[in-house]
């Protein structure tokens, strides 16, 4: 996610107009069918001239952009009159929308995707509104999701009738549908908003996902087993099918249900804070967050309460759009109940998307009450208000597979939650980590779930190399709900062969419970014997820091924490500052000069709106200048960090600082750390490169992160990871090149002009080999774009050939293919990094997808064997599994 900081994340759906008008005052609202929209490009000099947007009844609810380039909206021409008068200075993008709408839909569906992505299900398709099932079409799909799957799912039932009396449908997934079981429960329902069909179409293509994957994939398969999970997928019927009514094609805007023909906000008419205030909803009935005559006065909202009361969810999920964040409660203040908890889960299931989280406050910068999830909340269930992304409430046709499977992961995390959920929660390496012996592991589960205790409870380690072992697995047992379990007793014993050949050990630890996986996690132990030369876990406090800066909240945090119980980090309890340049210094300086191999270690997990972000940097003259050594942007769950000093062991008077940057816009959670360590290692028998291939064609297309490659210590900005388009308009691709994901150059402020971010791949052992190529689609598209470099070194990256292959300026829309030779660069271990330049703008997002590197082993003489002791034939070569393949004869 980017710089570009879209206000679909900051302020959509903001109807704050009513807070700063009297009771008695009429709300202007523009939902009728007749009346047209422009899209208004509107630049504010600050936060505040919202606030003269609303006081002017101008009403906007769905913006994209940003206060430095401008806010996009949705206005009247009467509105437009009104920016006039109160001298906000704008510009008219689209003057009639609907026409736009219809133009843009025609030409859309000519440039549909040919492929669906891996998780888009099967039999979740394209409807006949703009993409959008209508309330027919999703009533025939409940229909044949129980066809084709009747002994997992109930017909459809009804809880209910809307004002005009359409049904109000409800179906339950698991293994025995007719039966109430004494499982944990999970609740989705979707459509509270008549205008939000995003909401409906993720939650239609995650029932048709867990359906199809039932009996092949694991987890599914133990989830619907296990967890009785119910969905009502459309709550307002009234109002969708009047968005048909008036736009057939897509593109109504009416969000209320039908109540006298002016409507009630079915999410501002639950009981708990009904009415709070007329900041938070509305007692107009013109508003677009008209609250109703009273709570549960409208049947839709009855409907669920007495449905909820029956099934009694642990998790509940009212998803919407699309603002492209997750809302915690609660909506009418914003102050957060059990921040923590939902902190924790939320930094677990939005790292796949890089949505932020927080309050509607914290979100959207307004206030709102009545609302679903507050509601359930102070009932007792867990529930969050899902805002699904996109480019408007009805997005494009082609948009809406990236979008539904980018959220699957979210929903899916909610089934796990909602009973017992066994994950990892912290390690620690006991022993040095030498080639030719042993060390030991402990490792800390947490039951995440909110629900029941996981049972049969087993670790199990797995290296990434035949020459590292492990003695056997390890049983926890029973873990009660939202309890922790280690091995303390019982370490793990893992062994080095002597003939080991890498600089580190990569351990995978997979958790299952019941005989199911549950979660597994990749960890990198450094060898050597290790020296550290500080540590802090946060658990005595902030005695070895210094926070410095404005609008500071630096210090220890108890939301959060990797092991122990505090964590360091940019706020307590709730988000970070807005408008802050802030930092948590480490108070000694150090000397590298006599050193080995020293690195600075530490976990971290982050969530920040585009635009903020943290850097850890490095100062080498005792804190008068800073260079970033990594930037943390978008989100992450807990990872491990292990950063290379090396090119500063010339330095004997060096500083650390995590350092936080934020606008004045939204602010998630923000960044934690925890068991910070400035370590040495000595490993005289290690090699140079840490990590070396020798399998060949070796690839990497970016789906599970960043694989063998990592980010180059103290250049301007690190390369992101996405898939789907980029934010930023007009630059950038829109799909991968291949599968999901890829990686790219996030070229928004600050990261803008001739700025450099690197990316290093693994060293290749090319020693024994005779040919060599490298393989690599890239897409540069956009109208400053800047230049893409390929750099070589043969001595693990201390020094650089640079640009044995270089592209500069716009290559169009589309990926393009290339192929680097390395011929010269066999017969050495060869160590590969992109460096991506940008140009004079943002508009400079330049990405690499599907990167393969082929080698070949040395032609052979007839009857000559490889290491293993097998002859070669006539005309082949040897591979670099020292297997014999075809090739020419010398």
């Amino acid at each position: 996610m980017v710089n570009y900081i879209s206000l679909v994340q900051t302020i959509a759906y903001i109807i704050i107009a009513t807070s700063l008008l009297s009771q008695n005052q009429t709300i202007l609202t523009h939902d009728t069918p007749s009346e047209k929209y422009s899209v208004v490009n509107v630049f504010l000099e600050g936060p505040e001239q919202m606030n003269l947007l609303a006081v002017n009844e101008i009403d906007f609810d769905h913006v994209h952009g940003d206060l430095e380039s401008g806010i996009e909206i949705y206005l009247t021409h009467a509105d437009v009159q009104k920016l006039d008068e109160i001298g906000i200075r704008y510009e008219i993008e689209i003057e009639d929308f609907s026409e736009y709408y219809e133009k843009r839909r025609l030409k859309d569906i000519k440039h549909l995707p040919e492929e669906r992505p891996l998780r888009t299900a099967t039999n979740f398709g394209y409807g006949s509104m703009g993409g959008f099932y209508t309330f027919a079409e999703i009533e025939s799909k409940l229909d044949e999701m129980h066809t084709l799957f009747p002994s997992i799912t109930t017909a459809k039932y009804s809880i209910g009738t809307s004002v005009e009396g359409r049904t109000i449908w409800a179906l339950k997934i698991s293994d025995n549908p007719d039966v109430d079981e004494p499982e944990d429960v999970a609740y989705h329902d979707a459509l509270h908003h008549a205008r939000e069909p995003l909401s409906m179409a993720a939650t239609i293509n995650y029932m048709f996902w867990l359906l199809e994957n039932y009996g092949t994939d694991p987890a599914v398969t133990y989830i619907i087993d296990n967890r009785e999970l119910y969905f009502v997928p459309v709550v307002n019927p009234d109002g969708y099918e009047y968005n048909r009514s008036t736009n057939p094609n897509g593109g109504g805007l009416w969000r209320k249900n039908r109540r006298g023909g002016f409507g009630v906000d079915l999410n501002r008419n639950y009981s708990y804070q009904w009415g709070f205030n007329n900041s938070c909803s509305s007692n107009v009935t013109t508003s677009n967050t008209y609250r109703g005559t009273a709570p549960f006065s409208e049947p839709e909202t009855a409907a669920v309460r007495d449905f909820v009361a029956t099934i009694n969810p642990t998790i509940a999920f009212s998803t919407h759009a699309t603002a492209g964040s997750y809302l915690m409660p609660y909506g009418y203040n914003s102050t957060p109940p059990e921040f923590e908890t939902y902190a924790e889960w939320a930094s677990d299931f939005l790292s796949i998307n890089d949505y932020p989280y927080g309050t509607t406050s914290q979100m959207l910068g307004y206030t709102s009450c009545g609302t679903t999830r507050d509601y359930l909340h102070n009932t007792g269930i867990y529930a969050w208000t899902p805002e699904i992304d996109g480019s408007g409430f009805w997005p494009a046709q082609s948009e809406i597979f990236d979008l539904v499977d980018e959220n699957i992961y979210p929903l899916f995390y909610q089934a796990w939650i909602s009973g017992g959920y066994a994950d990892v929660q912290s390690h620690q390496v006991i022993g040095d980590a030498n080639i030719g012996s042993s060390f030991q592991l402990e490792v800390e589960l947490k039951n995440k779930g909110a629900g029941s205790a996981v049972n049969n409870v087993v670790v199990e380690i797995i290296p990434s190399d035949p020459l590292v072992s492990v003695a056997s697995t390890i049983s926890y047992g029973t873990i009660a709900a939202r309890a922790k379990k280690d091995n303390a007793g019982n370490l793990f014993d893992i062994t080095i062969d002597p003939a080991y050949g890498q600089g580190v050990v990569n351990l995978d630890i997979i958790v299952t419970q019941d005989g199911t996986e549950s979660t597994r996690e990749m960890i990198t132990v450094i060898l050597g014997t290790k020296t550290t030369i500080i540590f802090d876990d946060a658990e005595n406090g902030t005695g070895n820091w210094t926070p410095l800066g404005n609008g500071i909240a630096w210090g220890t945090n108890f939301d959060d924490s990797y092991s122990g119980s505090r964590s360091f980090g940019d706020s307590n309890g709730s988000s970070y500052v807005n408008n802050t340049n802030n930092a948590l210094s480490l108070n000694p300086t150090y000397d590298f000069t006599n050193t080995d191999n020293p690195y600075v270690e530490y976990f971290a997990k982050w969530s920040f709106e585009p635009g903020d972000y943290v850097d850890l940097e490095i100062s080498t003259n005792g804190g008068s200048n800073y260079s970033t050594l990594k930037r943390y942007t978008a989100a992450e769950s807990w990872i491990q960090e292990q950063i290379s000093l090396a090119a500063f062991q010339n330095n004997n008077n060096v500083r650390f600082r995590f350092r936080l940057i934020s606008d004045g816009s939204t602010n998630p959670d923000g960044f934690y750390f925890d068991d910070f360590a400035i370590t040495d290692y000595n490993c005289p028998n290690c090699p140079v490169c840490n990590i070396s291939v020798n399998n060949f064609p070796y690839t990497e297309g970016f789906e599970s992160g960043y694989g063998l490659w990592e980010e180059v210590i103290g250049d301007d900005f690190d390369w992101s990871i996405n898939s789907g388009g980029t934010p930023s308009t007009n630059t950038g691709p829109s799909s991968a090149s291949e599968g999901q994901s890829y990686i790219y150059v996030e070229s928004s402020n600050p990261n803008f002009p001739t700025k450099t971010g690197s990316i290093l791949s693994p060293c290749f052992d090319l020693t024994n080999n005779t040919t060599a190529e490298i393989n690599f689609d890239y897409h540069m598209f956009g109208e400053s774009m800047g230049t893409l470099y390929l750099d070589a070194s043969i001595d693990g990256g201390e020094t650089w050939t640079e640009d044995i292959w270089s592209l500069s300026g716009d290559q169009g829309n589309t990926w393009h293919s290339q192929t680097v030779n390395l011929d010269s660069y066999t017969g050495e271990s060869l160590r590969l990094r992109f460096r991506g330049m940008t140009a004079s703008s943002f508009r400079s997002d330049m990405a690499i997808d599907d990167i393969e590197l082929v080698s070949s082993g040395p032609a052979c003489t007839q009857g000559a064997a490889c290491d293993d002791g097998d002859p070669c034939t006539t005309g082949e070569t040897y591979d670099a599994n020292c297997g014999c393949s075809g090739g020419i004869f010398q």
